[in-house]
């Protein structure tokens, strides 16, 4: 009789964090997204319909204590991290039927999102699996991992973080109240 050891590692694989943050004021923030929105007139960029504000708020006081908490999440996650560089940060109010596309933040380390208000029904934001081959693979798709696409419904005060290849998208809102965010790019120092 022939005996054998298997051993199993997973290689590839493309972590999200997910962190519940306390200690960040949301109703100032949410009120400081609702003054910009009656500002600014907004950008197109990945949303279809909606609201993103300027992607420079990362200099802003308003969001410093959620600055530290990015940090802090970061630093859990990277231990060895020496430095965290805000490389954009914007506020994103999303209606009923706004949604985002497939997109991706490739030029940058890591992005996310921190989530102020979450209505049920208001979209959830979906990745796609960033191996192009494993798509038309019946082992990838059927035994590993069923299908090309991962959601999440986050919560307020959920904070999430991604490599920046990941494409993601957001889900139509269903919801008639706004969901409210704050997106942002990062790169580290080692």
């Amino acid at each position: 009789m022939i005996e054998f050891k298997t051993k199993e590692q997973h290689i590839f694989t493309t972590p999200v964090w997910e962190s519940m943050i306390t200690g960040v004021d949301n109703q100032s923030i949410k009120e400081y997204a609702h003054k910009l929105r009656d500002k600014y007139p907004g950008a197109q960029i990945s949303n279809r319909g909606g609201w993103q504000s300027r992607a420079d708020l990362h200099k802003e006081p308003a969001l410093e204590d959620l600055k530290k908490q990015i940090y802090n999440v970061c630093k859990s996650i990277f231990p060895s991290m020496q430095g965290i560089y805000f490389q954009q940060m914007w506020a994103a109010v999303n209606k009923k039927g706004n949604y985002n596309i497939l997109h991706q933040h490739g030029q940058y380390m890591l992005s996310g999102g921190y989530y102020l208000q979450v209505p049920e029904n208001s979209g959830k934001v979906n990745f796609r699996d960033p191996r192009p081959g494993a798509l038309s693979n019946w082992i990838a798709t059927s035994v590993l991992r069923a299908g090309e696409w991962e959601g999440y419904m986050p919560k307020a005060s959920d904070l999430m973080i991604w490599p920046a290849f990941l494409d993601h998208q957001v889900a139509p809102s269903q919801s008639d109240e706004d969901r409210i965010m704050i997106s942002f790019d990062l790169n580290l120092r080692f």
